[in-house]
């Protein structure tokens, strides 16, 4: 799904050097209510979506566009990196 940070780092003006790529986990759910969260927020990102069946349009993964950490946090810190372990 990193496909997706490739996407919304096309939404940057200018990426800075040192920028990274951060991948969190969602669930289909939480993915499609985070995309509805993110607009309601005003918040940069590309969300890819499924082009082939039987999933045509089915939400794959969201990118947003790079930014500092504290202007993303209240949105996206209750998603943990992938491949973590829930506490």
């Amino acid at each position: 799904m990193v496909h997706a940070a490739g996407e919304s780092a096309r939404l940057a003006p200018l990426l800075p050097p040192g920028t990274h790529a951060v991948v969190l986990a969602a669930s289909g759910d939480r993915l499609r209510a985070l995309e509805v969260e993110l607009a309601a927020a005003g918040i940069p990102h590309a969300a890819v979506r499924e082009p082939d069946p039987p999933y045509c349009g089915a939400l794959l993964a969201i990118g947003v566009q790079p930014a500092p950490r504290a202007a993303l946090r209240r949105t996206l810190g209750k998603y943990r990196l992938l491949g973590e372990e829930a506490p």
